[in-house]
């Protein structure tokens, strides 16, 4: 009996510690793989020096072994892990926007649900004044179409970072593309009302008379707030060119009307600069010789611009070397590369118009005929010289003549560059070399 007894122990003995044995094994496996992934992560671990929120900035070295750590992770691959990590990050890095955004993209492809509560987070505790996040989680919002969260996420950011022309232009754009122009224009009116400096409110009220011109379609309302920035501001040049660029860009057809009277207000500015008003100027020379539908006018507007010119200092003694006198006397010939002389563009003008106002008057005979005689005229039409060699100043003067032929009832054609005669005399324009 004691025998059995005796015998049945060391059986059981034996099956305790081969039990024993296999439990040790599979736990020293799982300790073995613990180990290694331990391992693995140890540096990373001991990097992390604060692993709680605080409001003083972290240093350079823990900001990169975060970042290490989330791309060592994310290269391991386990999703549990992954987001654990991320969870501790964004603890210690709260105030890093950078860091929320890296969760956000993580959790784009594989926890979408999560990703409106993590803006949420980030937006309304610890980045309230941080515009990038924000402004990305608008751009969440409105491609979720949830349209008044994104406006409601664009117009909080607005008020706790006010003055911010991003943040307003984001606005504007996001209530453009849905079709809200009220709210584009109520948005603009009033940045254009808050606005403490000048610059800020030219460029909102550019920005309001841009959208009311070319979405709305309200020109009216979009001159009456440049002229209003202009009554403000009276001696930006820029307001006035915006003004021109806006009645040059309507339609089909130019209103000659509209842009000689920005013209005339330029002018007529006491705030303007004179270098700014001979400039605006030279432009009305250029426009009226592209769109202009009077000879009368194109002569008195190049008659304007050489009195300013010549009152500016351009008509004075030759300068020294390296003084303005150059560039100003490339300006005097409004470009048409001729190299006249501008004594001679003025006598020559000067002629063509008493030409043109005797035409007009009914006291001068004659057509508008090529003058083959006299040396240093030439008798070449306009339109048949090479395209490549007409110059600003032959198109003026070749309308010029036909419009004085057209006045005085002529029929013959206009092939050269001679106006009408006028009491015995004829009256021609030269061809400067």
């Amino acid at each position: 009996m004691l025998a059995e007894q005796e015998a049945l122990a060391k059986r059981d003995a034996k099956m305790v510690a081969g039990i024993r044995e296999r439990v040790i094994s599979g736990r020293y496996a799982v300790h073995h793989v613990t180990q290694e992934e331990v391992r693995k992560r140890w540096n990373y671990e001991e990097g992390i020096k604060r692993p709680y929120f605080h409001v003083k900035p972290l240093e350079r070295s823990q900001l990169k072994n975060w970042r290490d750590y989330l791309e060592f992770e994310t290269r391991e691959g386990a999703a549990d892990r992954i987001e654990l990590l991320y969870e501790r990050c964004i603890v210690s890095c709260a105030l890093y926007e950078d860091f929320w955004m890296k969760y956000i993209k993580y959790l784009e492809t594989t926890k979408p649900d999560m990703v409106r509560g993590i803006y949420q987070r980030a937006c309304r505790i610890h980045l309230k004044k941080k515009p990038n996040i924000h402004l990305t989680w608008a751009a969440y919002e409105e491609a979720q179409g949830q349209i008044a969260s994104a406006r409601q996420v664009l117009a909080t950011l607005d008020i706790n970072i006010p003055h911010i022309v991003l943040v307003k232009l984001h606005r504007i754009s996001l209530e453009r593309r849905h079709g809200f122009n009220d709210n584009v224009i109520q948005i603009l009116e009033e940045a254009i009302s808050k606005s403490v400096a000048s610059d800020s409110r030219n460029f909102y009220s550019w920005r309001l008379a841009q959208f009311l011109s070319k979405v709305v379609g309200d020109i009216a309302k979009a001159r009456s707030v440049m002229e209003a920035a202009i009554d403000k501001d009276p001696g930006n040049k820029r307001l006035f060119q915006q003004l021109l660029s806006l009645e040059l860009a309507q339609g089909n057809q130019v209103e000659e009307a509209r842009v000689e009277a920005v013209f005339t207000a330029a002018q007529n500015s006491t705030a303007l600069s004179q270098n700014a008003k001979q400039g605006f100027a030279q432009r009305r020379l250029q426009f009226l010789e592209e769109f202009g539908s009077s000879a009368s006018a194109l002569m008195d507007a190049h008659e304007c611009y050489l009195k300013m010119y010549k009152k500016s200092g351009g008509g004075g003694k030759k300068r020294g070397h390296g003084q303005d006198g150059g560039s100003a006397s490339k300006m005097a010939r409004v470009d048409d590369g001729t190299g006249a002389d501008d004594s001679q563009q003025a006598s020559a003008f000067a002629k063509a118009h008493q030409a043109l106002q005797a035409i007009q008057g009914g006291a001068a005979t004659g057509a508008a005929v090529p003058q083959t005689a006299a040396t240093g005229y030439t008798a070449t039409a306009y339109g048949q010289v090479p395209a490549a060699q007409q110059q600003p100043w032959m198109q003026m003067q070749y309308a010029t003549a036909a419009a004085a032929a057209a006045a005085a009832g002529q029929t013959t054609a206009v092939t050269g560059y001679a106006y009408p005669a006028v009491a015995g005399q004829t009256w021609t324009y030269p061809q400067y070399q």
